[in-house]
């Protein structure tokens, strides 16, 4: 009786597109373009990711070649530093001379640790640079349980302090790269690259092979961190993006990733609530003016994903409506139009004013009033 009660509960929580807990420590399922959470398990518990740290490099790069500071032909070489971490490598040599783009493909692709340092300082000059980038880097993504104490991902011995990271934040670093950063997602993509002559490096991320529309993002893996992925996809213009942290082993892991994937492109419906410019067909009152009321434009399209079973009980409105005040222009942000499935916010987008409003006298308090 116990055994049946157990199955039937695990096969209702399914069903109902609630995912329960599984053979991990933490995870995340988001929708990458409203960044709505669909699932999340554990998402702020600190966990060592082991090569997933990686991926902050990767996006790093890429902005290292979007403003010119690399492109794929500079030649990068490697220190003796690089020559010695050991773990996935590409074997490098001290004073060896690579193009950029080897080297961020050996990363992306095969993992390798003695490229992922030539990576770091051949752009920031020693690897305590890349770390503080990296480091300063989350605090401007609001990534606030992650620390990065290496570019490689290896444990670290005697004692010393492990890098860090939550499945939230490495889901806020995945929306980052899959929204501006296009070409982290080119390098991820690969499914192998050709290093040199006999050594060509096959993607430690197995599931590219086999799950339609993945194309990244980063996998990790070492006894203390166990097995981590994060991981995107995409299937009929909806990117989500899926993270496991300490599955006992990638298969494991594979099968969580999966798992939540096939659930977000199944079990929800993604409608478009406005459209940049759209709004609300109301008017709102502007505190100090006199009986100034304007109406609210969405800046950008207010997409979310809901269950077909919620879609009734869904609403659109202006977020805190009595806080807008004068003075402001036309086309200024005065507040956010969100989404709410009972209660609760699912998709957010800034409110234009649809014109000028400026703070008049007459609507001050009078003094003993």
């Amino acid at each position: 009786m116990k055994t049946f009660l157990c199955t039937f509960l695990a096969l209702f929580l399914f069903a109902g597109g609630v995912l329960a807990s599984g053979e991990y420590k933490s995870a995340m399922l988001m929708e990458a373009r409203s960044g709505q959470i669909l699932f999340e398990d554990n998402a702020d518990e600190a966990w060592i990711p082991a090569s997933v740290v990686k991926l902050m490099l990767l996006l790093l790069a890429d902005e290292a070649v979007q403003d010119g500071r690399v492109s794929p032909e500079t030649i990068l070489t490697s220190s003796q530093y690089a020559k010695g971490m050991g773990g996935s490598q590409v074997y490098l040599a001290a004073g060896d001379e690579t193009p950029f783009q080897k080297l961020i493909e050996a990363v992306a692709v095969g993992s390798a640790n003695d490229a992922a340092v030539t990576v770091a300082e051949g752009i920031f000059g020693t690897v305590p640079a890349a770390l503080a980038a990296m480091n300063e880097k989350c605090t401007e993504l609001g990534m606030t349980n992650t620390t990065y104490v290496n570019v490689s991902g290896l444990p670290e011995n005697g004692g010393k302090a492990e890098n860090y990271t939550s499945a939230r934040d490495q889901a806020i670093l995945a929306r980052e790269v899959v929204l501006n950063h296009p070409g982290v997602l080119d390098w991820t993509g690969k499914i192998y690259t050709r290093f040199r002559k006999g050594l060509d490096l096959g993607t430690t991320n197995t599931m590219m092979k086999v799950y339609e529309g993945m194309d990244g993002l980063k996998t990790g893996y070492h006894d203390k961190g166990m097995s981590n992925l994060v991981a995107t996809a995409e299937r009929g213009g909806r990117r989500l993006i899926a993270v496991v942290l300490g599955a006992p082993g990638y298969k494991q892991r594979n099968a969580e990733i999966e798992r939540l994937l096939d659930s977000g492109f199944s079990d929800w419906a993604m409608r478009t609530a406005l459209r940049k410019g759209d709004g609300l067909g109301i008017e709102f009152k502007v505190k100090r003016t006199w009986r100034g009321k304007i109406r609210v434009q969405a800046d950008e399209d207010l997409v979310y994903l809901a269950r077909p079973e919620d879609m009734a009980r869904v609403s659109i409105e202006l977020e805190d409506p009595d806080d807008i005040a004068a003075p402001f222009d036309a086309g200024e942000e005065v507040g956010r139009i969100v989404v709410k499935l009972d209660g609760k916010i699912l998709s957010s987008v800034p409110a234009l004013a649809d014109k000028r409003m400026r703070a008049s006298w007459l609507s001050w308090p009078r003094h003993g009033q």
